[in-house]
């Protein structure tokens, strides 16, 4: 995925999860979609995402923030496959 953000804003002291490691370890992201579709969810949403995205030269990584910025994206674009997100079952 190609850096279009800028890079100086990610603090590197904090951790970073690889983009696919955060997808095998989350259940529910995978229920939702399928790792070449969560993988262009991130590429077609970087403005959205911004810097909870980093890309450096050994792949492209998550950081912290990037949970919460998920769950306000699937809060507002409610994709068609979720039911409703505000039902006990998805808190």
């Amino acid at each position: 995925m190609k850096q279009s953000g800028k890079i100086s804003s990610i603090d590197f002291t904090k951790p970073l999860v690889h983009w696919s490691e955060f997808y095998e370890s989350n259940l529910g992201i995978k229920a939702i979609w399928t790792k070449g579709s969560f993988a262009q969810l991130l590429k077609t949403n970087r403005n959205f995402f911004g810097p909870s995205i980093a890309n450096v030269r050994s792949g492209t990584f998550l950081t912290e923030e990037f949970p919460v910025l998920l769950k306000i994206w699937l809060l507002e674009k409610r994709p068609n496959n979720l039911k409703n997100l505000s039902s006990p079952e998805h808190k």
